[in-house]
């Protein structure tokens, strides 16, 4: 397969300036192989896969004369099928989330099926337990690397392909390949598969690409020669989703080297003057450090501030005041010694006397919250969810948000927000009823400086 095309750009731009549906159809049905087997290693459904195919080829459609003159077409539209997929999943999570949670909850921590037949060989074994991973590696390598990748295992060119289209020699192109193996193979050895760099080439160039469809280069052509213009709603969805998400990208990438320029000004403001230089910066989101917290109604850890990662003892004042100490205090959360309900107010036991909780702390199995709102999350966004991913997804469900004691199945993942505007994330690793206890991990979206 050594022998392979290399003039993707000429065609994009011979469709660009002279809207040539033949061009177009010519890059459709070289790379929608590509295409539609990455978006199925992320959705695991066909008919969805070939939605994603569509989307990304409309998208191609209306970025062809704007895509620069070094661009690695089967890069960037593995690239563009991850930020649709990516889109996709997200959209589909929410919908079953909100028609049956507690059923899908059991399917999302369920680990994702490898592909439906698999060899005996070695590589076909080890195949199977990376491509539910494989995806998430690329997208930790750099671009060159990436690209080489691509080139080199998804596409079957050789070396000197591989070097020509990336702007180096034969040899350059084999020590970035061997590197970014490298890479590829430290990345799955961390999460349990052990192989040679040699066997996960193997099994890439084997399973990574399989055939899309028969009528689906058509049907894809048909709909992105007029940019999408007669695409169902449910492609536009993704197609609009996958843009913001590319627009992200491109915005983190360009703020990570500004922050590098940054940094080198500031080093440089250093060595020169003996001071730091003070750039103002605007910082993407970020997460602040993970607490871990235990809650117990023993009296020592019974209340939770979440934004000032602190447990309070036992409330000391009156029972009146008790509503006015816990907004003072930033209490979030509370285990009750004791609690019962009286027309949606919960009562907290204090060495053996009442306290009137605020209606909007109606306990649920024990929990009580003040003006905490959190939605629940499937498990696996603990780590992969970022920051900003997390932001998005509060202001698109904010106005759907409830109180925290309406939404606690105790034990899982929840994105919350606190009386005081914070965001994020939290798992309630364990909660017991007799002693009444609850641990709990979080981590706070910080704001932009």
């Amino acid at each position: 397969m050594s022998e392979m095309p290399n003039d993707d750009l000429i065609l994009l731009r011979d469709y660009a300036r002279h809207n040539s549906e033949d061009a177009f159809a010519t890059l459709v049905s070289r790379y929608v192989n590509l295409v539609y087997s990455v978006a199925l290693r992320q959705v695991c459904d066909p008919q969805l896969a070939e939605e994603i195919t569509q989307a990304v080829f409309v998208i191609l459609a209306r970025k062809a004369d704007s895509l620069g003159d070094k661009t690695i077409l089967s890069g960037w539209l593995c690239r563009t099928a991850r930020y649709a997929s990516a889109n996709v999943l997200t959209l589909q999570r929410r919908r079953e989330r909100r028609e049956h949670e507690a059923f899908m909850q059991s399917q999302f921590d369920q680990p994702p099926s490898g592909p439906p037949h698999q060899s005996a060989s070695a590589t076909g074994e080890t195949w199977s337990r990376i491509a539910p991973l494989l995806d998430r590696a690329l997208e930790q390598l750099g671009r060159k690397d990436h690209d080489a990748v691509v080139l080199r295992f998804f596409e079957g060119r050789n070396f000197r392909d591989v070097g020509a289209a990336l702007g180096a020699s034969e040899d350059a192109a084999k020590m970035r390949v061997s590197r970014a193996l490298e890479k590829l193979r430290k990345f799955f050895s961390k999460r349990g598969v052990s192989s040679t760099a040699a066997v996960i080439a193997g099994a890439i160039s084997a399973h990574s690409v399989q055939a899309a469809p028969v009528a689906l280069a058509k049907s894809v052509t048909a709909v992105a020669v007029v940019k999408g213009a007669a695409a169902s709603t449910s492609t536009l969805a993704i197609i609009q989703g996958a843009l913001k998400l590319m627009a992200w990208a491109q915005a983190k990438t360009a703020m990570t080297a500004g922050m590098g320029a940054l940094l080198a000004i500031g080093l440089t403001g250093w060595l020169m003057h003996g001071r730091p230089a003070t750039p103002h910066l605007s910082l993407a989101a970020s997460f602040g450090p993970v607490h871990e917290m235990s809650l117990d109604n023993s009296g020592n850890a019974t209340f939770l501030d979440l934004d000032g990662a602190r447990l309070l003892s036992d409330y000391p004042g009156a029972r009146s005041d008790f509503g006015n100490w816990a907004k003072q205090n930033g209490v979030d959360i509370a285990l009750p010694k004791f609690v019962t309900g009286k027309g949606g107010v919960g009562h907290y036991e204090l060495n053996g006397a009442a306290v009137v909780l605020p209606e909007a702390a109606a306990p649920k199995e024990g929990v009580c919250s003040f003006d905490l709102k959190c939605a629940r999350y499937h498990n696996y966004s603990w780590n992969e969810m970022s920051a900003a991913e997390i932001r998005q997804e509060f202001s698109e469900l904010a106005p759907r948000l409830e109180a925290a004691t309406n939404n606690f199945v105790l034990s899982g993942t929840y994105l919350f927000q606190t009386r005081e505007g914070s965001v994020g994330i939290m798992q309630i690793n364990l909660y017991t009823a007799y002693p009444r206890s609850m641990k709990i991990r979080y981590k706070l979206v910080q704001p932009n400086n």
